[in-house]
């Protein structure tokens, strides 16, 4: 009796400790990428951050000379 219960304890550690192994690395590989992605979007916020910046500025200085034509107009 004591034989098969060891058997069995080993039988369920030849399975139990490759799948935690395994997990535990494909945790690891999915969390590198999803690091990598919100880098990628951190990077892309930055960019299209840096270019809206650019557009206020322009239509700031089109809304003052839109003013300084119409002075000259009159």
């Amino acid at each position: 009796m004591d034989n098969q219960i060891t058997i069995a304890i080993i039988s369920g550690l030849c399975v139990a400790i490759p799948t935690i192994i395994s997990t535990v690395s494909t945790l690891n590989k999915n969390n590198a990428l999803q690091d990598e992605r919100i880098n990628r979007i951190q990077d892309d916020i930055k960019v299209l951050s840096s270019r809206v910046e650019k557009h206020n500025q322009v239509a700031e200085r089109v809304s003052v000379l839109e003013v300084e034509v119409n002075n000259l107009k009159h």
